[in-house]
This record gives C-alpha cells, sequence and structure tokens, in this order.
C-alpha cells in the first residue's frame, strides 16, 4: 500500500508541473530521437549570472567540496566541485527551492544563476532531482555525451564511468541513464547547442544516452536504474515552499 500511495502521490505532482511547464513554455509533444529542430538553449547557457549558490541540506556518510570535507549547511558556490563517496548520499538545495540529490559517487559542477537555475556538469554518478515549477531559469544537465534541459520536472540521471553495471540490462555502448520521472526535458546536441528530441512523462520514460558518429543515440530502458517512486516522493516532500 504505501508504494502504491507515493505511485498516486508522484502522479499528481507531475500533472501539476506539466501543466505548470505548459502555461510557462508551451508544451512540444514527444518528438523521436531523429527530429532536429532549432532551439533557443544556447542563449540559456550564456545567461547564467554564475552569482548563484546551493546549500548541503543533507549529508548521510562523505562528500567533498573542492577536494574539501563538506558538512550539512555548506554553501556551494558556482564553480565548486561536489564529489560524493561511495555509497553517501548529500541532499543540494538550491535558491529556487528545487533540490538535486546527488549519490553513487556523483562527481558534479555547477554554473548557478543567482535567480535560480544553472548548467549542472556531471562527470559520473547518479543525481536526482526535484525541479520547483516555480523557477525564473531552466536547468541544464551535461555530461560527456548527452544534454538535457529541464523545465518544472523530476528527472534521474547517471553517467557511468567505467564502473561494474548496477543492473545486467544496460548496454555496453550507453554512456548515460536518463529518466523522466514527471514532466518535460530537451535533449540538446552538447557541440551546436541544438534541439535533438523531446519527451515527457507523468510516471516514468527511461532512456539509455550513448555516441554514434559523433551524434546522440538513444535506446528506451524498460527498467529504473538506482532510484524508486518512493525515494522520488520522499525527496518532493523535503522542498521547502510552492512545489
Amino acid at each position: 500500500m504505501k508504494n502504491e500511495f507515493s505511485r498516486r502521490k508522484l502522479l499528481v505532482y507531475g500533472k501539476d508541473i506539466i501543466l505548470a511547464s505548459a502555461l510557462t513554455y508551451g508544451i512540444a509533444g514527444c518528438s523521436p530521437a531523429e527530429t532536429r529542430v532549432k532551439a533557443d538553449w544556447d542563449k540559456e547557457l550564456v545567461g547564467f549570472d554564475k552569482l548563484g549558490s546551493a546549500r548541503i541540506k543533507n549529508l548521510s556518510g562523505q562528500a567533498t567540496i573542492n577536494k574539501q570535507k563538506a558538512q550539512p549547511g555548506m554553501v556551494v558556490k558556482s564553480g565548486d566541485m561536489v564529489e560524493v563517496a561511495g555509497r553517501s548520499v548529500v541532499l543540494l538545495a538550491m535558491a529556487d527551492n528545487s533540490l538535486i540529490k546527488g549519490k553513487g559517487r556523483a562527481s558534479l559542477t555547477m554554473t548557478l544563476d543567482s535567480a535560480g537555475g544553472g548548467l549542472c556538469q556531471l562527470q559520473r554518478g547518479s543525481l536526482l532531482s526535484a525541479i520547483s515549477r516555480r523557477k525564473k531559469r531552466p536547468y541544464i544537465y551535461k555530461s560527456a555525451t548527452a544534454m538535457v534541459g529541464v523545465r518544472g520536472t523530476v528527472l534521474f540521471n547517471h553517467v557511468f564511468d567505467n564502473e561494474a553495471p548496477m543492473d545486467s540490462r544496460t548496454p555496453d555502448s550507453a554512456t548515460d541513464y536518463v529518466c523522466i520521472c514527471n514532466g518535460q526535458i530537451d535533449y540538446i546536441d552538447p557541440k551546436e547547442t541544438r534541439l535533438v528530441s523531446s519527451d515527457r512523462g507523468i510516471h516514468h520514460s527511461a532512456r539509455f544516452v550513448g555516441s554514434a558518429n559523433g551524434q546522440m543515440k538513444f535506446q528506451k530502458a524498460g527498467f529504473l536504474l538506482n532510484h524508486s517512486d518512493q525515494e522520488i516522493y520522499d525527496l518532493i516532500e523535503q522542498m521547502e515552499g510552492d512545489k
């Protein structure tokens, strides 16, 4: 019963954030990975003022900021590198009430805007993010292969780093795993900053991402990797203010 309850709560939250995204941005329907359309994400990328910061809301285990031991309450400034050890978990509170949870040996560098939003560069590991519906600026997640533009969304992404696969169903060619738990995202070409594909979902739409001939390639993933409905619901419950 607990899992079904959390799933219902998650579905309600998902409908709300998709509606908020539609009112703010307009919703483009799900398009296949081959669809290529011009977008203005290049303007969003250069528009961050780099004056933003985050705060470590919770820390279970060990993490570092610029190789120095991190503690709950510490500030993470734009440009700082956050690294999470082993099975440790760090929860970052953003200026716009969004929450980003790093785990799975996550290594993350953020370029943050003072109004909220920013560029999150994930070198390895997992991030589970609950992005506020009321943010003024988008979040953009970038790895060596993929770049994802995030609106009002609950998102999980993992960057593989030559570690043993968490699940035997993971293809050898996969560099990233991206799951829209609720909401909408744009896949962006990391070299040319153009829209490659849009995707949205109310309850989990997951893809493996890889690269071939310099282009992002997608493969649907039929399972949840390193995250769950209950974990997402618990994360949403920790958001402060208007969710």
